[in-house]
């Protein structure tokens, strides 16, 4: 097949070295070449890669003299071989690029591309150091897949494991390559549908239409390995950082499932342990945006952060080709011309800007001390936030969680099912007039304030029950009430000194414990004030803790439990943000 200045070759078969046939779509410029190449490998259907926001299509990569190759991974639509996700992707992703590179129509220089799970089959590849793979380009993509993707903080990351497992690799998908699924795409939406409406049930199960899809082994194994021990650390992007010779482009959004992740792959990239080559090249852009869709100029739930933040505002798949004629290409950029090493869109502010590094080296961490008090007409339990800690004791707050009526989820860094659960800015006042939602204030601002880094919450707490979870979310309040979610994050208390063993915590002893929001960039304008809440729960992102102190999977009860957050002198409980002078 050709076109203008183009040739097509459909469904080329590429041997991995098991000889299992994997099948690729080769677009390449008209002529003799060769050409440098541009490798995506997917498993949401090769044909529709050309749909893809955030990554050149082949029009565009063609017309910039790039081959580009189109892999259905392992056991995925034309590919050969059974797909158990992960598990394949950096042999097969080692073996595609040197293919690839083989060829007569390519150069021998190749670059890998594309988001999400096609981020992390680029970084599984790029571990096992392929020699003639140049650079690499994930787009909203996680650096581990047990701390950022199946699990966050300790806690099973519920609604994006089995909305994702569902939506993305389930009948729905699978009915372009099985004719006849509507039955089961019919079941799909209704199962996705439920998860959003039931009252939690007892957590573990794995749901009936994973097994009609083939995908419960894969979700058994990944709730049976519930610490991150040796098969995560197996499978881990960032456990190989230090050792892949070749640059990053990171595209991330504030509003993304995997944007801790995709930060993690951008320091792991730029670190002093990094290869020369990685820390010289490697990019990062973040900008206001969902998982998957970062260019379409959607809403990221309720607000509106202007045009500029879309495609119209800053050319994703422009600077990828750069960073690729840079790296691939071996073309040098002149200076007027060359891409700041981080660009970032500040919310607030609603603009863009350039920065040298991730993170800000000019941000001030400063500590905002949770203390009694808090603003008038205050909800039962509120309180303030302060720069002054406390200086003698405080009552404590306390409230009573409930697993059968947990807090629910209102947008944040959700994916993949927005139908049901939207993901964004939303509103958060509604969440926060429940009895077992503590929210904590500034004063109203004199004068704007920026927030552009980490944001950690570190916060003493004790309850009735061995184990429980807190929930943590950063809020901006305008002056008419409205209350923005920012980022958010959760820490089981089993976890609570690490995800590789599980450490219960005897009844009423107090632990001061971490909670990573991840990371923002907003200005808090004058007037608005700054919020912090902490609950028990963020249901159905994640899942709803038994809090018996048995195993979570399969448990048998779920018990009401006495929850304590301690802020006197002597437990200084502090929510941590980075400041940017100015």
């Amino acid at each position: 097949m050709s076109g203008v200045g183009m040739v097509m070759d459909r469904a080329v078969e590429v041997p991995m070295r098991d000889g299992t046939i994997l099948r690729a779509d080769v677009w390449r410029p008209a002529g003799d070449g060769p050409f440098p190449a541009l490798l995506m490998r997917t498993p949401y259907d090769r044909t529709q890669a050309i749909n893809l926001a955030g990554s050149p299509d082949p029009f565009r990569a063609t017309a910039a003299g790039y081959a580009m190759v189109v892999q259905d991974v392992r056991g995925r639509y034309a590919s050969d071989g059974t797909f158990v996700p992960f598990e394949h992707e950096a042999a097969d992703g080692f073996d595609t690029v040197e293919w690839v590179a083989a060829q007569p129509w390519c150069d021998g220089n190749v670059g890998m591309f594309g988001g999400s799970y096609v981020g992390y089959t680029q970084w599984a590849a790029a571990s096992l150091r392929p020699p003639h793979l140049r650079a690499i380009a994930p787009v909203v993509a996680t650096s581990d897949l047990h701390d950022f993707w199946i699990y966050e903080g300790g806690a099973p990351s519920l609604w994006f494991n089995l909305s994702w497992m569902m939506a993305a690799l389930g009948p729905d998908m699978s009915a372009r390559r099985f004719p006849g699924d509507g039955a089961r795409a019919a079941r799909l939406v209704a199962a996705i549908d439920a998860m959003g409406d039931h009252v939690p049930g007892l957590p573990g199960a794995v749901p009936a239409i994973l097994e009609d899809a083939g995908l419960a082994d894969a979700y058994r194994t990944w709730i049976e390995h519930h610490e991150r021990d040796a098969y995560w650390t197996a499978l881990s992007p960032r456990e190989s950082h230090a050792a892949i010779g070749v640059p990053a482009f990171n595209v991330a959004g504030w509003y993304d499932c995997f944007i801790g992740g995709s930060l993690a792959n951008h320091a792991g990239m730029t670190a002093p342990t990094a290869s020369a080559a990685s820390r010289a090249g490697s990019q990062l852009v973040v900008g206001p945006w969902r998982h998957a869709f970062p260019l379409l100029g959607d809403p990221a739930g309720d607000a509106v952060f202007g045009i500029g933040s879309s495609g119209l505002g800053v050319d994703v798949a422009g600077l990828q080709l750069r960073f690729f004629d840079r790296w691939v290409r071996g073309i040098e950029p002149d200076a007027a011309s060359a891409a700041a090493p981080v660009k970032l869109f500040v919310m607030g502010a609603n603009a863009w800007r350039d920065e040298a590094a991730w993170p800000l080296a000019r941000a001030v961490v400063t500590d905002h001390y949770l203390r009694s008090g808090g603003r008038a007409n205050s909800l039962w339990g509120d309180g303030a936030l302060l720069h002054e800690p406390p200086a003698a004791d405080e009552l404590a707050d306390t409230f009573v969680s409930d697993p059968a009526d947990p807090v629910r989820t209102k947008g944040g860094n959700l994916c993949c099912w927005q139908v049901v659960e939207a993901p964004g800015a939303f509103d958060q006042t509604e969440i926060e007039e429940r009895d077992d939602v503590l929210v904590y204030d500034t004063d109203a601002l004199d004068a704007d304030l920026e927030v552009t880094g980490p944001v950690t919450l570190r916060v003493f707490v004790s309850s009735t029950a061995p184990d429980f979870d807190v929930t943590a979310k950063l809020v901006d309040v305008f002056p008419d009430g409205m209350a923005r979610n920012l980022c958010e994050g959760i820490r089981r208390i089993r976890y609570r000194n690490g995800t590789d063993a599980e450490r219960l915590l005897p009844p009423g002893e107090v632990a001061e414990v971490e909670v990573d929001l991840i990371a923002t960039s907003n200005v808090f304008r004058a007037g608005h004030r700054i919020r912090l809440e902490v609950a028990a729960s963020n249901w159905p992102r994640f899942d709803v803790n038994p809090q018996t102190g048995g195993p979570i999977a399969g448990a048998s009860e779920l018990r009401p439990a006495r929850i304590t957050v301690h802020h006197d002198a002597a437990h200084p409980s502090r929510l941590r943000l980075p400041i940017v002078p100015g």
